[in-house]
This record gives structure tokens, sequence and C-alpha cells, in this order.
């Protein structure tokens, strides 16, 4: 439910030190429910006659992905090429706007 380790390069060139401690926290909580999650639900539908159902799991996970895709190119801002104080103040902006 994650991109990997583009999160870690961007939340560290990006956010102050406590941005990034929130990113790592939500990033390894996501990993940690798909880690829960899969074998719970896995033995679910292994139970079951059809195995259509474990695909059903793994189209789940993909929708997930898909979703989160989707606010990842809608909410993080391009900072290619701007000064950290640039990026603090894009943030600045982005996020005064919100309130």
């Amino acid at each position: 439910m994650s991109i990997g380790p583009i999160v870690f390069i961007y939340i560290a060139e990006t956010l102050p030190l406590k941005g990034f401690a929130f990113c790592f926290l939500m990033n390894w909580c996501s990993a940690m429910i798909v880690g829960i999650t899969y074998p719970a639900l896995s033995a679910i539908f292994s139970h079951r006659e059809q195995t259509d159902l474990i695909s059903a799991l793994f189209i789940f996970y993909g929708a997930c992905s898909v979703v989160g895709f989707i606010l990842f190119k809608k909410f993080v801002l391009e900072t290619s090429s701007r000064t950290p104080k640039k990026i603090e103040n894009l943030f600045r902006k982005s996020f005064s706007s919100l309130s």
C-alpha cells in the first residue's frame, strides 16, 4: 500500500523533521496493516470453495495502491530545482489555503 523508497526520498528532501516522522509512521502503519490483514484474510478465503476470493484480496490491495497513487499525484507538490526555502514557502502557501 505504498510506493516504497520514493516516499523516503520525497519526505527527506521536502519536509521538516516532524513531517518526516509522521510520514515515516504512516508508511510503516500501512505496511503493518497489509502484514496483519493478509494472513487472516487469506486463511478465511482459502477455506471457501471459490478460488476467486483470494484474487479479490489482491484486487483490494491493488485498488488501495491506485487510490494512493491518485492522491499522490493530486496532493504531492513538485519540488524539483527549488531551494529548501522555496519548498518551505510552497508548503506554507499550500497548507494555509486548506484552513
